[in-house]
């Protein structure tokens, strides 16, 4: 099968986040079965090589927004683009593919990609890696708090909860960028799509990676019979580019740090206070790494590692000033990241924002350790409590601070923990079992309906 594979971006570090993991990941996954992958994207500097780039549309910076003639220019292309619709039709006549399967095209690409589809009767395919399709700043979340406001709202009079788009809530809250005039670009280009009704007309399956976000869309008014639920996987370490078992020479892979001095499965050069408990991903406020600091900032005796950028990090970082018990180490490379959860004692995910799955704590279980996650959107339907980790009021900052030091206090149980997540992550998110259900979703659409 020849499939095109579709995200704004060719590049996993910054702005590329899970879902440009994801899609390398299956990438790779489906030309290992022998599938023909053909990727269409947009340029960047940090793009990967492909032969296909030549196919990519030109590159649209917004992550500076600024009012200038450029950006007036601009404005149109974010709605609806002429370009990325001719190009993807060149790489369809030139390689003349099966199957289209998308995953993040808002803005950059737009659904004038899904008309040109549909034009050649190809099947498509949407992996939804976040709430865009419903909320205009992707996040369902605004000012510190979860908001349902343009996807779902109670009617005073029959108390039953109604669905729709009320999008303008987004611009009365300024919840793009803090900013009315962003906010106000969002709103527009979510009104569009809606009247358009691109997305329910042009796409076929969406496949959500959590109950919890099919659960959203149907709210939301998505028909029923388009959404599949098709979690994410965690593929062997010995497929991921550049990455070598002989580079983790000292470390017990896939097993739990050493709680004792003189453990047999004790690091060269360990010591009782090398042990620390981590957060790696983005430093952004949906994902609560400030209560995180906070809770750690009352167990001096406990060290945190944090791994990521982002727009919290100066913030953070200032949260966390003399407290020599926490460090932080940046944007890593995927050796050094897997060095880093081999050691770690347990794996803390503090959001305060809906998940959609949580590759995260699919990382962490890979390699044998528990995770400790706040009670929220999809994060439950994962980290089972008590079982294969620790589940936390949200935005509880004494409770996640109880939790950190029970799970330390108690290093036997991590380790029980962190391997029942490893069975977990073998059993049922594995990529031979992510492939075979991947494949039947992709042959359930009926072709004949769409020519």
């Amino acid at each position: 099968m020849k499939v095109i594979q579709i995200n704004k971006f060719y590049f996993t570090k910054g702005q590329g986040g899970g879902a440009s993991r994801y899609f390398f990941d299956l990438t790779k996954l489906l030309e290992s079965n022998g599938h023909k992958v053909i990727q269409f994207s947009m340029q960047h500097q940090d793009n990967l090589a492909t032969p296909y780039s030549k196919y990519f549309v030109s590159n649209l910076d917004l992550t500076r927004p600024r009012l200038n003639w450029q950006a007036i220019k601009n404005l149109g292309r974010i709605f609806w683009s002429y370009e990325a619709a001719a190009k993807l039709e060149k790489l369809i006549q030139d390689t003349k593919p099966d199957l289209v399967h998308l995953h993040n095209i808002y803005y950059h690409l737009t659904p004038s990609i899904l008309r040109v589809c549909k034009k050649y009767h190809l099947p498509v395919v949407m992996t939804v890696h976040d709430f865009n399709l419903i909320c205009p700043n992707y996040s369902l979340y605004c000012r510190g708090k979860i908001c349902v406001g343009c996807h779902s709202r109670l009617d005073r009079e029959s108390r039953v909860s109604r669905v729709g788009g009320w999008y303008y809530n987004c611009f009365l809250k300024k919840c793009v960028k803090d900013s009315y005039l962003m906010s106000l670009i969002a709103v527009a280009e979510a009104y569009f799509r809606k009247w358009g009704n691109f997305y329910q007309k042009y796409v076929d399956l969406f496949l959500c990676p959590s109950q919890f976000v099919a659960d959203k869309l149907i709210l939301a008014g998505f028909p029923m019979d388009k959404i599949k639920v098709l979690p994410h996987f965690v593929i062997d370490r010995s497929w991921r580019p550049g990455f070598s078992q002989r580079l983790l020479p000292s470390l017990p892979v896939c097993q739990p740090s050493p709680a004792k001095v003189g453990s047999p499965s004790q690091p060269k050069g360990w010591t009782p206070t090398s042990r620390y408990c981590l957060y790696f991903g983005r430093l952004e406020p949906g994902k609560g790494v400030d209560l995180l600091v906070k809770a750690v900032k009352r167990l001096p005796k406990i060290n945190l590692k944090i791994i990521g950028s982002g727009s919290q990090e100066t913030v953070l970082k200032k949260l966390a000033q003399n407290n020599s018990n926490i460090k932080f180490l940046g944007w890593q490379e995927k050796q050094e990241l897997a060095r880093q959860i081999v050691s770690a004692e347990f794996v803390i995910m503090p959001s305060r924002a809906y998940e959609t799955f949580g590759l995260a704590v699919l990382e962490a279980f890979s390699f044998a350790k528990p995770v400790i996650a706040s009670n929220l959107g999809a994060l439950p339907e994962l980290v089972r409590h008590k079982q294969s980790g620790l589940l936390f009021d949200v935005g509880d900052i004494e409770d996640l601070s109880d939790k950190i030091k029970y799970l330390w206090d108690n290093p036997d149980l991590a380790i029980v923990m962190g391997q029942a997540g490893q069975k977990l992550a073998r059993e049922k998110y594995s990529a031979v079992e992510h492939y075979k259900q991947l494949l039947k979703f992709y042959l359930s659409i009926d072709f004949m309906s769409i020519m």
